[in-house]
């Protein structure tokens, strides 16, 4: 695929400056992966400014440098930090919120992790032409695929999408929206949660509170792969095994090692972000929590943290 020069790209969006679309990229020792993120990134068809902003996690490998020769080519466009000392091991989440968020200067922002690639050129195009026209969405997202790096193993995300879900079909949905796939509106991340720096990840916490403030819309199209190599953290053995011990743990959403204390973590602050009337949603997802927690702690011969599930549970009243 042969991309425009930054000339190019930027004769097609007229006289307007300021960008209306920052992508957010992390990417930390990515070698194999990072070019083609990037221009997946730059093949965007757009009659719109958009910024590419990366912070590369202090990589030991040769990551930093191609982005460095795609920033010598794109000054305008790819606008990358380059850190000196590896931050997700000092603070463990919250990189694009430290990072890019912060330092965003566009309309809507959108996600793609350095081993990760969108397949669309016309998807930023796409998802901010319905935002533009339907202002109570909070964000857009579409279909992807996901590849097995190691097993060569492809499979879709979504078996049953739901294309534009009320609360209460969002919060029991038995699959979370990847976050390559989405497009958001900044405003909605410009005052994040204090709660939000103490979760591990952060994705899925993400996902909810962006669906509390506004309703989501869902693409019927595949427009990026999401990558399972072998560094990836869904993939990374000791990280699980260090959350599960604390009680947090990560995994697919659909497997019963899901339901835990980060979702009733979550949900207990996010009910404080909710319209009064989303909040009755948000506090029968709790009260299954509970009881689902109740059970567990039961069988594990954990009685204190059993009835402290079941008291919370008895004051919820819904």
């Amino acid at each position: 695929m042969k991309l425009k020069t930054e000339k190019e790209l930027i004769s097609n969006w007229g006289n307007v400056i300021q960008p209306i679309v920052s992508i957010c990229c992390i990417a930390y020792n990515q070698e194999k992966y990072i070019e083609k993120a990037l221009k997946g990134f730059l093949a965007q068809k757009t009659n719109f400014p958009f910024e590419i902003l990366i912070n590369d996690d202090a990589s030991t490998d040769a990551t930093a440098n191609i982005i460095r020769d795609y920033e010598s080519r794109y000054p305008n466009i790819v606008k990358p930090l380059y850190q000196i000392e590896n931050q997700k091991s000092k603070v463990k989440s919250g990189m694009n919120p430290r990072f890019n968020y912060p330092r965003a200067k566009g309309k809507y922002i959108a996600l793609c992790d350095g081993d990760d690639y969108w397949t669309d050129p016309l998807k930023l195009h796409k998802q901010v032409e319905f935002l533009e026209k339907n202002p109570d969405y909070s964000f857009c997202a579409h279909d992807i695929d996901i590849v097995w790096e190691n097993v060569q193993k492809k499979i879709n995300f979504y078996p049953t999408p739901l294309i534009d879900p009320s609360l209460e079909q969002f919060l029991n949905y038995k699959r979370y929206i990847s976050i390559l796939s989405i497009v958001f509106r900044k405003e909605f991340v410009l005052n994040f949660p204090a709660f939000y720096k103490f979760l591990p990840g952060g994705h899925m916490l993400l996902i909810n509170y962006l669906r509390i403030k506004g309703r989501v819309y869902f693409i019927d199209e595949k427009m990026g792969v999401h990558r399972k190599n072998p560094g990836s953290v869904s993939l990374d053995k000791k990280r699980h095994t260090k959350l599960k011990a604390t009680g947090i743990g990560i995994g697919k959403p659909n497997n019963r090692f899901w339901v835990n204390r980060y979702e009733i973590f979550m949900y207990e602050n996010l009910q404080y972000e909710a319209k009064e009337e989303d909040r009755k949603y948000i506090l029968l997802k709790l009260k299954k929590l509970y009881n689902y927690a109740f059970k567990r702690e039961l069988a594990n011969l954990n009685i204190r943290l059993a009835i402290l599930y079941k008291i919370k549970s008895s004051f919820l009243n819904v």
